[in-house]
């Protein structure tokens, strides 16, 4: 109980660790932007000592964790109606991006204030808080019914779980990070689980759009090779795949339904 308690702290950590304002998270770890650690105390560096030293390997962390995405759908959702419709071109503008400007505006205006991004940037910001609320949802429902069982299957499906949606709730959807909730997919309990690992290798078809179509629009979409499958291909590797989870666990759950009204 205790670890996997300990495991859903370390994987919301993740999580909440890129809203931190840059200033404040580098002077928890005892960095401040634009310096570098020289026994104990920072110290601020000119542009020129600054490029011929090696830069604070945590600011490549921050940077991955504030700005990075690939191959997501939850994130990408979110985040492309966030995104500041002037600030976007139209060969870069998301199809699915319908959410009012005016909108926008109000849900991003507490975000950049607090942290001090540009709008781009407490975009990203706003949907790692959202995501975080979902995922807190998710590890507590995980959670609880777990203190009183005693059966073995009923953890490892929720650690299973816990890993997989950390996983679905991050804008870095590389398959290699799937590898951590891979040992335990045996007991998800729902085969749309078991295809995910199939269809995350869909992946690599990015390099391939990005080689043949770099510049050129694909399809006629108006879209490159790279935007093509961000806002298309990913609608083919996850948009059906969302709707066979749906599907398998509302039929499991009435089967579970229709079990315990026999039993009573």
């Amino acid at each position: 109980m205790l670890l996997s308690i300990a495991t859903w702290m370390v994987l919301t950590a993740f999580l909440v660790f890129p809203m931190v304002p840059v200033d404040r998270a580098m002077a928890a770890i005892g960095v401040r932007s634009g310096g570098t650690m020289t026994g104990g105390q920072v110290t601020e560096l000119s542009a020129e000592t600054a490029a011929s030293q090696p830069q604070d390997p945590s600011t490549g962390l921050t940077t991955f964790l504030r700005h990075w995405q690939m191959n997501d759908f939850i994130c990408m959702l979110v985040v492309e109606n966030l995104r500041p419709i002037s600030a976007t071109p139209p060969e870069q503008t998301a199809w699915f991006s319908v959410l009012p400007q005016t909108w926008r505006d109000r849900l991003l205006a507490v975000p950049t204030r607090w942290t001090g991004a540009d709008s781009s940037g407490a975009a990203f910001l706003m949907m790692r808080f959202l995501t975080l609320c979902v995922f807190a949802v998710i590890g507590l429902s995980l959670l609880w019914p777990l203190r009183r069982s005693q059966v073995p299957a009923d953890w490892f499906r929720a650690a299973f779980l816990t890993l997989a949606w950390f996983w679905l709730l991050s804008p870095t959807q590389n398959p290699w990070y799937w590898i951590w909730a891979l040992p335990l997919v045996m007991f998800a309990g729902n085969r749309a689980w078991l295809a995910m690992s199939g269809l995350v290798m869909i992946y690599y078809l990015r390099f391939w759009f990005v080689h043949h179509w770099a510049d050129q629009p694909v399809l006629g979409t108006g879209y490159s090779g790279a935007v093509f499958f961000d806002f298309v291909v990913t609608w083919v590797e996850f948009g059906p795949w969302f709707l066979w989870l749906g599907w398998e666990t509302a039929v499991t759950s009435l089967r579970k339904t229709k079990n315990s009204s026999a039993n009573v």
